[in-house]
């Protein structure tokens, strides 16, 4: 067989590998037009909350797990145990349950909780500890080293922290 025929049927082999995948992203791309169509007039409104409550309860749950793992790291005392034990509670707690406790213990109270920023604070709470796992880690296995160094040299402790502890946890 010539080199012609043989890059022939590998091209087609090919096309014919890669079909499903063309076949999969056009029908991705058309449930995605009819989906946007479906929102309706408000659909830029919905869009709009969802990705608020994304990037809300993403920044909520960073700072939390973050500087919760930061002090559990970094600071001695008593019960230090049993809070890291009790900051993995939400992990078996599943979000919706969460929102249905908060919204039962609030209405008791007279709280109306209801909206964006109680579900920020909800998926918060349901996500935070992963981002506390991951923290802990990383800010175990960075040591004191560094951040000691860095105070040495007359650098404050939130600067330290910023500076030093934070860049080395972000891979995390």
């Amino acid at each position: 067989m010539s080199r012609k025929v043989l890059a022939g049927l590998a091209a087609a082999l090919a096309l014919l590998a890669i079909w499903p995948l063309f076949n999969l992203i056009s029908e991705g791309l058309q449930g995605l037009f009819n989906g946007l169509g479906s929102l309706g007039p408000d659909g830029g409104r919905q869009i709009r909350g969802t990705l608020s409550l994304l990037l809300g309860s993403a920044l909520v749950g960073t700072v939390i797990g973050t500087a919760n793992g930061w002090l559990l790291i970094n600071c001695r005392f008593p019960g230090r145990r049993w809070l890291r034990i009790a900051q993995l509670i939400p992990l078996a707690t599943p979000a919706y349950l969460l929102s249905a406790t908060l919204v039962d213990l609030g209405s008791r109270q007279g709280w109306r909780i209801h909206g964006l920023g109680w579900g920020v604070v909800v998926m918060a709470l349901a996500t935070y500890p992963y981002v506390f796992l991951l923290s802990t880690e990383s800010f175990a296995m960075s040591g004191r080293r560094q951040l000691e160094a860095c105070r040495s040299l007359g650098v404050g402790p939130w600067a330290a922290f910023r500076r030093v502890a934070l860049p080395i946890a972000i891979p995390a």
